[in-house]
């Protein structure tokens, strides 16, 4: 087994056209290594994506239209791209990919990329420590999941949106918990542990959506959502769960975004509707 103190660590990361992993197109990447808790390089690449970039991608991550347009494409950097992906950087073997949402989004996205791109070598099948399970586990409890909240958290610094920062500061995530003893001591184990752990978080997501979670030691249920996050259900008032369940009521949600499901994201999962609605009687 390799301990994860003696792993060459690609804390890797992307800025890209939008969400959706099999059509949207890098537009900036970044990757800073790391070894036995000390960093060793970084590179950060702008990319051409080859479409326009959308101003609202644009309005979230800075790279515009303007800034790719001397840029290479990503078949132009095949090359330099598999250099770091297979180790030949460190003439070792492949790194541990390191991310944070690597393994539903900065991996199938750059994977569909390299297929349109024409390359012969795939990022997929490699070990991969998505740093963003561990937290949404061990992190539950905190208001915000996101990597720029945990990261002021940890008091890691980051500018957020910005590919580099972005892979830098989910390195030094990384360190920190491990160093607060919430991962095991191989990469193995770890990743065994994030297998384990993401169809449990799957299924407490497909009952409760981001309203409400298991204790990760008692497996009380506790709200989940902003200020509320941690709290008994019985230690709030009920004036919360009515006025959530007016602004889900079909017409107010109608209103509000002129469709079924409103602008508001999902409807309340029928679990959470249940379990709020009790609260009122």
């Amino acid at each position: 087994m390799t301990r994860l103190e003696d792993a060459l660590l690609m804390c890797f990361d992307l800025e890209t056209t939008g969400v959706n992993p099999q059509e949207d197109r890098v537009v900036q990447l970044g990757v800073s290594y790391f070894r036995g808790g000390r960093h060793l390089q970084k590179h950060q690449q702008l990319i051409h994506p080859g479409v326009p970039i959308p101003p609202g991608a644009a309005a979230v991550h800075g790279v515009t239209d303007e800034h790719v347009r001397e840029a290479p494409r990503l078949a132009q950097l095949l090359e330099r791209l598999e250099a770091h992906f297979s180790g030949a950087v460190f003439a070792g073997p492949p790194p541990v990919l390191v991310g944070y949402n690597l393994i539903s989004y900065d991996l199938p996205l750059f994977e569909a990329e390299l297929r349109r791109a024409g390359a012969a070598w795939s990022v997929l099948q490699r070990p991969a420590i998505d740093v963003f399970t561990f937290v949404k586990w061990h992190l539950r409890h905190e208001p915000s999941r996101k990597l720029s909240d945990i990261a002021a958290r940890f008091q890691i610094p980051l500018r957020a949106h910005d590919a580099l920062s972005d892979a830098h500061a989910t390195g030094l995530l990384l360190g920190r918990l491990f160093r607060d003893g919430y991962l095991p001591p191989t990469v193995e184990e770890i990743t065994r542990e994030e297998a384990r752990l993401r169809p449990l978080l799957d299924e407490e997501y497909r009952e409760y959506g981001n309203w409400l979670y298991h204790d990760r030691r008692t497996g009380e249920l506790l709200l989940g959502t902003k200020r509320h996050t941690g709290l008994r259900l019985a230690d709030v008032d009920a004036g919360f769960f009515r006025f959530i369940l007016d602004k889900n009521k079909p017409e107010a949600r109608a209103a509000e975004g002129g469709g079924e499901r409103g602008d508001k994201g999902p409807p309340l999962p029928p679990r959470v509707r249940e379990l709020f609605e009790a609260r009122l009687r």
